[in-house]
């Protein structure tokens, strides 16, 4: 069953080497989705794919969150897919995610 995944992090630090560590993580399990830096500083990421995989991706997140240099912040929210993506990727600075 496909779902998507709606997580935020508030860290200091955040870079794109993190960015690039969900992506990479999110694409080795097939998800699409998007992940951006908020204007507060905070990452807003959003995945759909197989409720399986996503729960390994949240999992990883979790686990690996302490990466993210001083979390703050962290939470996950489960809702229905909307199949608007076509892959993963990172928005360019200043493309906040609503």
């Amino acid at each position: 069953m496909k779902k998507r995944l709606e997580s935020g992090i508030s860290a200091r630090s955040v870079g794109f080497s993190e960015l690039s560590w969900v992506k990479i993580h999110a694409e080795e399990l097939g998800l699409k989705g998007v992940i951006a830096v908020q204007n507060d500083g905070s990452i807003k990421i959003i995945a759909e794919g197989p409720e399986e995989d996503l729960i390994i991706f949240a999992q990883e997140l979790e686990k690996e969150e302490h990466s993210l240099s001083r979390v703050e912040n962290f939470y996950i929210n489960w809702e229905k897919p909307t199949g608007e993506f076509q892959d993963f990727s990172i928005l360019a600075e200043h493309e906040e995610l609503v």
